[in-house]
C-alpha cells in the first residue's frame, strides 16, 4: 500500500457513523439541514448540478484534498488536451441527490454548451455513504458507484482507472460495476 493508505485508515476511523459527517470531508459540505423538494426528473436534476455548482466549488479543481485527489487519478488517464473538459461535480443537498441517491459526479463535456443530457457515457454518478449500504441492509444504491470510507483505505488510482475506462468507452457500465477490485460498488 502506498504512504497515504495510513492516512486514510485514520480518515476511516473519523468517519464511520454519519453520513453527512462522510460529506463534509469529502466536499466541504453536507445535506444534513437542506429542506427537501418534490422530486423532478431525473436528467433536469442533473443539468441544474451541471450549471449550478456551489460557489465554492471549481469542478476541474475540487476545494477538498479527498476530491482532488479522487479527480487526479481519473483526469490522468486523459491526454492532457481532453483534461479541462473533466469535472467533478458535486450534487449534495440537491435533488439529484435526494431523490436519486446521487452526491457527485464525473462529467466528460462543457456542460454549458452540451444539449444532449442524457448521454449516459459521459458522466459516472456517485453516492457517497458512510456504510456499504448494499450490505447491510440490501438496499438499491442508484448511482453507479457507491463509495465508502473503505474504499479511501485501498488504492484510489485503480477507482480512478475504472472511471476513466468507462468515459472512455474501454469498459461497460456493467464492466464498471462489476470489474474485480477491492473496493465498494454497485451491483
Amino acid at each position: 500500500m502506498d504512504k497515504g493508505s495510513s492516512a486514510r485508515r485514520q480518515l476511516l476511523a473519523q468517519m464511520t457513523g454519519r453520513g453527512y459527517r462522510f460529506e463534509e470531508r469529502l466536499f466541504g459540505f453536507s445535506a444534513k439541514d437542506v429542506s427537501r423538494t418534490p422530486p423532478p426528473p431525473y436528467l433536469e436534476c442533473l443539468r441544474e448540478c451541471l450549471l449550478h455548482q456551489p460557489a465554492f466549488w471549481n469542478p476541474c479543481k475540487p476545494p477538498t484534498e479527498l476530491a482532488r485527489v479522487l479527480r487526479y487519478w481519473v483526469v490522468k488517464h486523459f491526454a492532457e488536451s481532453e483534461q479541462k473538459r473533466l469535472g467533478l461535480y458535486v450534487a449534495v443537498g440537491t435533488p439529484l441527490d435526494f431523490w436519486h441517491g446521487v452526491d457527485c459526479f464525473f462529467y466528460y463535456g462543457e456542460p454549458e454548451q452540451d444539449e444532449d443530457w442524457s448521454d449516459g457515457r459521459r458522466r459516472v454518478t456517485i453516492d457517497v455513504a458512510s456504510y456499504d449500504k448494499q450490505r447491510v441492509n440490501a438496499k438499491k444504491v442508484s448511482a453507479d458507484l457507491l463509495i465508502t470510507p473503505e474504499t479511501l483505505v485501498y488504492d484510489l488510482k485503480i477507482v480512478g482507472k475504472h472511471i476513466a475506462d468507462y468515459l472512455q468507452n474501454e469498459i461497460s457500465l456493467r464492466e464498471l460495476k462489476t470489474k474485480p477490485h477491492a473496493w465498494s460498488v454497485t451491483s
